[in-house]
């Protein structure tokens, strides 16, 4: 039988897979039609992931007393289900303000994007939220919880990196931790030693996405991007291996206290909704399927 607990979990599941379904068939579609559904859609989401904060924050501090032990892999589950979904709503934004600042790299003494407030606020909340997922398969992994061979967290640590040097590329001011970068690599390294086929190609991947992204990066800020590729970091992996261990009882497992549903708050994650409603906002930035 199952518990009122595991029924609480259920729920919380299903209501979260139920939303990135809706997320992958509105914000996001097929064709090059454009009409206009953008805003209208991603205000949908937003408002619903913003009682889902509300909900997922209150079964957390009720239920676990605000900390996750290592054994709760249901709700580091939907951690990273909740996360996830913040990430995907975002990144059409991201993808919108990376057409505009390559159109702007053609212009003279380009710098980075000035971005209107409510899209730098969802574009903070998409670091945060990509850090977090991050953070957390690093301190799964260091304790050989990570799954191989089931494509789901592969794909959350790959899309979270792929949007940070997206980010990191267009305006760089938003993320101020750059811890990110050893956190993926740790990630990716575990599941190619846990035999998974797919990791080797989405290390290659991001490794070319890294230089490409060095390129686009505002002027004055390639060098700080390019000091420690992914490839050229690799020689320090062993060296930190011997330590991740350890910490990993530290320090790794502080973060899933009560805020590990870092980024914004659902009455901010409201207001912002409210805000989308401007569609004279997105007119800098062209259409998506352009």
């Amino acid at each position: 039988m199952f518990s009122s607990i595991d029924m609480l979990n259920m729920g919380l599941q299903v209501r979260l897979s139920r939303l990135m379904a809706r997320i992958l068939t509105t914000v996001y579609g097929a064709g090059k039609q454009f009409d206009g559904s953008l805003v209208r859609n991603t205000k949908s989401i937003l408002r619903d992931l913003a009682q889902l904060s509300k909900d997922l924050n209150h079964h957390l501090n009720t239920h676990f007393q605000g900390t996750i032990s290592k054994t709760s892999r249901i709700a580091l589950r939907l951690i990273l289900s909740y996360h996830y979904c913040v990430v995907l709503t975002t990144r059409p934004l991201v993808m919108c303000a990376l057409h505009m600042h390559i159109e702007q790299k053609d212009t003279p003494n380009s710098q980075a994007i000035a971005l209107a407030p409510p899209v730098a606020s969802l574009m903070q909340s998409c670091v945060d939220s990509a850090q977090t997922v991050l953070h957390t398969l690093r301190v799964i992994g260091d304790e050989d919880l990570l799954e191989a061979f089931l494509p789901f967290q592969l794909e959350d640590a790959f899309s979270s990196a792929f949007i940070l040097y997206l980010i990191r590329a267009i305006t760089p001011a938003l993320i101020q931790d750059n811890n990110w970068t050893e956190n993926i690599r740790s990630v990716l390294d575990k599941m190619i030693s846990k035999g998974s086929i797919v990791a080797p190609l989405r290390k290659l991947e991001l490794s070319q996405l890294e230089m490409v992204t060095a390129v686009l990066s505002p002027t004055g800020n390639v060098g700080d991007f390019t000091k420690e590729p992914m490839a050229a970091a690799m020689e320090h992996d062993e060296q930190e291996a011997a330590q991740t261990h350890d910490e990993a009882d530290e320090a790794g497992w502080d973060m899933f206290m009560a805020d590990c549903m870092i980024g914004l708050s659902p009455r901010e994650m409201l207001d912002l909704a409210e805000q989308l409603g401007a569609e004279s906002m997105f007119s800098p930035y062209g259409h998506v399927d352009e």
